[in-house]
């Protein structure tokens, strides 16, 4: 039956799935922005437009895995994708030694 109670966490199964579905999409939606952002930063800078569009780093990343940890709880490595495929993570990841240079 759908509305069975989850063994630990006392929310029934449907909410339970229902619940992590939503968080993954939220985190595949901050994502997608990321992608945009990048896109439109780009195409501002062609065009001579001094705007830039930040990139929201972990943002997505966290709660993909959050989302998606609940949803199959034997995932493994499989929860690292999110954080492999987001720019925003890519950025942080490759301005740390610059900023760990910075602050020495």
């Amino acid at each position: 039956m759908i509305w069975q109670e989850a063994p630990a966490r006392g929310f029934p199964i449907a909410m339970t799935t229902l619940f992590s579905i939503l968080i993954t999409l939220g985190g595949g939606y901050v994502i997608t922005m990321n992608y945009l952002c990048i896109f439109v930063s780009l195409r501002n800078a062609r065009r001579g437009i001094d705007r830039h569009h930040s990139l929201a780093p972990l943002a997505g990343p966290a709660l993909m895995i959050a989302g998606l940890g609940t949803l199959v709880p034997n995932i493994g490595w499989f929860l690292l994708l999110p954080a492999l495929i987001d720019p925003g993570t890519w950025i942080l990841v490759y301005s740390l030694p610059r900023l760990a240079r910075e602050l020495t």
